[in-house]
């Protein structure tokens, strides 16, 4: 046993760790045994199926009872196939295909109320839903575009094809989401805390504060 460790070490074999998103490391294949449903469930692979042909079977009574399982399987497969369909036109109702190229500009879908950084009002879901126009810089993967945007604005400069409008022609004048300065002479201070209280936004708890200002 010794020996055989000592041959390994001798080697300068390296053993590198692997994950569940990167299973091979260093050329070794971590084998992770996960099999389908249906072997899960029963224990036992799926069967095969073979088409069955009418008149391939002697006897009439096991010929008429294969017919009507193909005859069942596929309809299942065709109202699959219907669903499946039906799916995909109504997710793709609401899909678009955009494509934008560096130098291009484009409008912003943000919403204030959503983001601790942005400052917003008893009714922040009234104010504008879309900001800019800023210029591409770079595309990031197939569905992300960096944005050219002010420092001030406490961002990620990196956005979802989602989030973007095509802007056709330059406005006068370029809107920014609000921000929240705290170190503005114009950013309201509390002079009193009443309360504090945990509460949930989203799937955080969050402080929330009670105050006289």
């Amino acid at each position: 046993m010794k020996e055989d460790v000592q041959t390994y070490m001798s080697r300068n074999v390296t053993r590198a760790r692997g994950t569940t998103y990167h299973p091979q490391s260093d050329g070794q294949t971590e084998v992770v045994n996960r099999p389908p449903p249906y072997e899960a469930l029963y224990g036992q692979p799926p069967p095969l199926h073979l088409p069955h042909m009418a008149g391939d079977l002697a006897m009439k009574e096991v010929d008429r009872s294969l017919l009507t399982r193909e005859f069942k399987y596929q309809l299942l497969q065709y109202h699959l196939q219907r669903a499946q369909q039906r799916m995909t036109d109504q997710a793709n109702k609401h899909r678009s295909d955009r494509q934008f190229k560096e130098g291009d500009y484009v409008y912003l879908k943000k919403q204030p109320y959503k983001h601790v950084t942005l400052s917003g009002t008893h009714f922040s879901k009234l104010s504008a839903k879309y900001y800019g126009p800023y210029q591409i810089l770079q595309k990031v993967g197939n569905v992300a575009y960096k944005l050219s945007m002010p420092s001030q604005l406490l961002l990620h400069h990196t956005f979802h094809v989602s989030q973007l409008k095509p802007c056709y022609k330059l406005p006068d004048t370029i809107s920014h989401p609000p921000i929240i300065d705290i170190s503005s002479s114009y950013c309201p201070q509390p002079q009193q805390i009443l309360d504090r209280r945990m509460i949930q936004k989203g799937n955080k708890a969050v402080a929330s504060i009670g105050s006289i200002g």
